[in-house]
């Protein structure tokens, strides 16, 4: 915030949101079958950032219609 906020923030911003919506058009991203919600979550620790586990998912492009 402020005077020397960085300038590019906003564009970078909505750039990001450009490529997720990209992703979620153009491709299924579904979880892998030996993905575990519950291991997940025991492999979550908070400190000042959090660490989490690998997400594992599969990922395949949309038939064309």
């Amino acid at each position: 915030y402020g005077p020397r906020n960085c300038a590019g923030r906003g564009p970078a911003l909505q750039e990001m949101r450009m490529v997720v919506c990209f992703i979620m058009q153009k491709l299924d991203l579904d979880f892998a079958e030996d993905w575990d919600p519950n291991e997940s979550e025991r492999g979550t620790y908070a400190y000042l950032t959090a660490v989490r586990q690998r997400l594992l998912v599969t990922i395949r492009s949309r038939d064309k219609a």
